[in-house]
């Protein structure tokens, strides 16, 4: 079911501006959002942040690193299509993507 909703999706998206890919229609697949984001270093979508649960630990991010040289800087990534999409291919499954 996953590959063959990626390769409908994927000859869609090779015919089909980016914007207009909500109103392509697969079998058990909603395309929740579809935009262009432009050439540049990545930046992960926005994501809800869950309340950090009483008495946790405050400070850096986990994976933090504590010295040392600096991680080289990211690559820049070309002109895309980000994409949300939910599969449904049984009444029991919500698979986000």
């Amino acid at each position: 079911m996953l590959a063959s909703s990626s390769l409908a999706l994927l000859a869609a998206a090779s015919a089909t501006p980016c914007e207009s890919l909500r109103s392509v229609s697969l079998s058990q697949t909603t395309i929740v959002k579809a935009e262009v984001v432009q050439a540049g270093v990545f930046v992960p979508p926005p994501q809800p942040t869950p309340p950090a649960p009483a008495g946790a630990r405050q400070g850096g991010p986990a994976g933090a690193r504590q010295g040392g040289a600096p991680p080289p800087p990211p690559e820049p990534i070309p002109r895309h299509c980000r994409m949300t999409i939910v599969l449904k291919p049984s009444s029991d499954s919500n698979i986000n993507v």
